[in-house]
């Protein structure tokens, strides 16, 4: 059968290879189907260029992975589809199917079927069953689909093995294909390419939805199946840099100080850094010396806020006296930091976000995000948000760090975006900070990207 996946048109920033469409897509080989991928954000794919790509292929199932945020076009992309390929077998995965199946072919009566978590056990045995006929889908794993009025969700199966995944199809994944900021404001060398080496995160912090996806269970690729794919992105594409996009690829020391002596041991001369962010209690100054090493420029930290009381609430599992000696530490290896700040936590006070705001200027930090608090579908805030917004009436369109869909009590959305501007002024508009940047911009294309950002904070 011909498979087609796609990453649908988003105003997230971030241009990287869809991971998990690539292990997808290899599953899905693996089975002798075609396949192909249909990155709309990197390939700059509207709903015309999309449609246009789909009637050279024909496909006869179309796999679209979303984001609760990306919920519109998906419906726009389903309805397209629905029209110009009537019997094509529409199945929607991602964050969003994940964490409320049963929603979305309430918000997507076009659908055939949704998959939770990790589909690599799902989607290729759904297509085989779609090519012979059959209907047995209570026997698929992490699929949710109609039967008699009613919507049926088997549990998903997390892979233990992840080495028998292969890697991603990055033939599909095109890597050719770079953009100057692929994921945040700045890279050090081009080619870049993302790779995961674990999946899983045993943390309970209460805003992430993370294991609705992938568990509590932290699993690691061995050494040798990652650098194998190393080596063939070098040897292939001419990659330069890395970005281990993992959640937790600091968790257990033993295998990130291997990490780094196997990539020194290969000589590949890489730089890397981990843009998703890695645990602050994690890291010991003999480990960030070894990654500095070994071609780290980077970390991202998830920082979140910067009172104690508020840490403990949302269930962080650090202290701001640990958060500033260990973002010490990092800068004291050489290592350039991006703090991840959230203001607007349920029963956060003004106080509580000026304070987050001076602590973030506080840290020794060389980059800031600050986003608004979003009760994500999966997290433990989003039944309390329910009770404040019927499903229905979720402004699913909203649901992006800039917006603000549902702010604490005694302060006002428009206060909310102020605090936002003046947080991201008044951490940026600093001479170091300033300087700090300029030293980082490569081309006047560069320049223009940073403006950019800029515009999309704060129009």
């Amino acid at each position: 059968m011909k498979i087609l996946l796609v990453k649908p048109y988003s105003r997230f920033p971030t241009r990287m290879p869809h991971l998990g469409l690539g292990y997808l897509a290899t599953a899905l080989r693996r089975q002798q189907h075609d396949v192909d991928i249909a990155d709309c954000p990197r390939e700059n794919l509207d709903r015309r260029r999309l449609q246009q790509r789909a009637l050279l292929f024909s496909p006869d199932v179309l796999g679209i992975s979303a984001f609760s945020s990306d919920l519109t076009a998906v419906r726009q992309i389903a309805a397209d589809f629905r029209r110009s390929f009537p019997q094509i077998t529409l199945v929607l995965g991602g964050a969003h199917a994940s964490a409320l199946p049963e929603h979305c072919f309430t918000f997507l009566p076009e659908l055939d079927f949704v998959l939770r978590g990790e589909a690599e056990h799902g989607l290729p045995p759904l297509v085989r069953r779609l090519q012979e006929g059959g209907t047995d889908w209570e026997n698929v794993p992490g699929l949710a689909f109609r039967k008699d009025e009613r919507i049926i969700v088997t549990s998903p199966r997390l892979e233990q093995d992840l080495d028998s995944l292969g890697f991603p199809a990055w033939d599909l994944l095109r890597p050719d294909i770079q953009t100057l900021a692929p994921h945040g404001a700045f890279v050090q060398r081009l080619p870049v390419v993302p790779i995961i080496t674990t999946r899983g995160c045993p943390f309970p912090c209460t805003f992430c939805a993370a294991r609705c996806i992938s568990g509590r269970t932290i699993r690691h690729r061995s050494l040798e199946n990652i650098f194998e794919e190393i080596d063939y992105l070098v040897t292939h594409y001419g990659v330069r840099e890395i970005h281990i996009e993992d959640d937790n690829f600091t968790f257990r020391r033993e295998f990130a100080l291997g990490f780094c002596e196997e990539l020194l041991r290969r000589g590949h001369d890489l730089s890397w850094c981990c843009p998703n962010g890695v645990r602050l209690d994690t890291l010991d100054r003999e480990l960030l010396t070894m990654m500095k090493r070994a071609g780290c420029y980077s970390l991202s930290l998830g920082i979140e806020a910067g009172t104690d009381h508020i840490l403990q609430q949302i269930r962080k599992g650090l202290t701001t006296e640990q958060i500033t000696r260990q973002v010490a530490l990092i800068a004291a290896a050489g290592i350039k930091t991006t703090g991840f700040f959230m203001i607007g936590f349920p029963g956060e006070t003004r106080a509580d976000i000026r304070a987050t705001l001076r602590f973030a200027r506080h840290l020794p930090l060389d980059r800031a995000q600050f986003s608004t608090f979003l009760p994500l579908p999966g997290t433990d805030y989003f039944e309390d948000y329910l009770r404040a917004c019927p499903l229905e009436d979720v402004p699913w369109d909203k649901f992006f760090t800039t917006e603000v869909v549902w702010p604490p009590a005694g302060i006002s959305p428009r206060d909310m975006a102020r605090f936002q501007r003046r947080a991201f002024l008044g951490f940026y508009l600093r001479p170091a900070i300033l300087a700090g940047l300029a030293r980082e911009i490569r081309s006047p294309r560069q320049i223009s990207r940073l403006f950019q950002r800029a515009w999309e904070i704060f129009k």
